[in-house]
């Protein structure tokens, strides 16, 4: 056995006794009542014992979450209005025998990705979680997985917690999606908080930038600038337009 599989063997081993210990640490923490205190560090752990890296794109209703993606891999992969609003879509690279790409929903069937884009698609399964495999050289020479979360809505003020859980569940850095003109909503800057509290690196996409005048953009950027102070360092804010790959 070459030293590079032994390397790969003794990494592997590692990997599963971090998450079993993850694991152990969680059921224990939740039985002696101090889960809260130990979960940003567990949720830290758990982003280390993964080999790859999760993207999150997380943004409130209509922010431009699946235009972003659809620009970030040059394809117009995502409907951006057909599917349900709380349909989560996680994307991951695979080889060139699988060149034209596919998804699988809660049915496990596989299905074409012009089946994305149809009307009637929601029919075909009651889940909500769509796993979606495309050949993307960027997606695969990073190790990068992205992932579209359900959006960021706190109509129930007591459900605040766990719609965080849920939005940062298995993220290890954030892409934050903002219409540029409504920026910064309540539920925007509490989700920042937690990402800050969470030790979550996030970058700032605003998006409908072209739909202001430069003075107006210049505002925008002062005023998301002034309100993310609290994160060092300083947020990575990139404004984008309303077009769509």
């Amino acid at each position: 056995m070459s030293q590079e599989n032994v390397n790969r063997k003794v990494d592997s081993i590692s990997i599963e006794r971090l998450g079993n210990w993850i694991e152990e640490t969680g059921h224990l923490a939740t039985k002696v009542g101090c889960i809260d205190a130990i979960e940003p560090v567990l949720q830290m752990l758990k982003r280390l014992s993964r080999d790859s890296v999760s993207i999150a794109v997380i943004g409130s209703p209509n922010s431009g979450k699946s235009s972003l993606i659809n620009q970030v891999l040059q394809k117009k992969l995502l409907p951006v209005t057909v599917l349900e609003s709380n349909t989560q879509f996680s994307i991951e690279s695979v080889t060139d025998e699988n060149r034209e790409g596919f998804f699988i929903a809660g049915d496990q069937v596989r299905r074409s990705l012009e089946d994305l884009h149809k009307k009637n698609l929601d029919s075909s399964s009651d889940s909500k979680m769509l796993d979606i495999y495309i050949v993307n050289q960027w997606l695969t020479e990073n190790g990068f997985c992205l992932i579209e979360k359900p959006p960021l809505d706190l109509s129930e003020e007591d459900e605040i917690r766990d719609l965080f859980q849920l939005l940062l569940e298995e993220a290890d850095c954030v892409m934050l999606t903002i219409d540029a003109l409504m920026p910064l909503k309540r539920a925007e800057l509490q989700f920042l908080c937690e990402c800050s509290k969470q030790s979550i690196s996030v970058v700032i996409v605003v998006s409908k930038v072209d739909r202001l005048l430069e003075e107006e953009w210049a505002d925008v950027l002062a005023y998301i600038s002034k309100h993310t102070e609290f994160f060092s360092p300083p947020l990575k804010i990139i404004p984008t337009s309303t077009k769509i790959y």
